[in-house]
């Protein structure tokens, strides 16, 4: 069967969406496949901009928050702040091994 993407196994990664603080973690139980790390930064800075919108106080209310890409073993592959990322997904120069 071929992917979307033309090639067989194109869409060979899932991804879940974790989000951490300090006592808790709030697991992302579907995940989304990608064709690799960088669309799901893609997403998980758009989520991040999705929970801020509109929340005048989101640096408060999500200091010390972090969202975690994770593979299915819920290796962290990306760790994104919730805070301070306005100007959009960091460059992946640090993913967390």
């Amino acid at each position: 069967m071929t992917s979307p993407l033309g090639s067989p196994g194109a869409l060979g990664m899932r991804c879940y969406f974790d989000l951490v603080g300090a006592f808790e973690t709030l697991r992302d139980g579907s995940g989304i496949e990608v064709s690799d790390l960088e669309v799901a930064r893609a997403a998980a800075w758009k989520a991040i901009q999705e929970l801020r919108e509109g929340d005048d106080e989101a640096d408060q209310n999500w200091s010390g928050w972090a969202l975690n890409i994770v593979d299915p073993s819920r290796n962290v592959l990306v760790s994104m702040s919730l805070i301070d990322n306005s100007d959009g997904p960091p460059p992946l120069s640090y993913p967390i091994q």
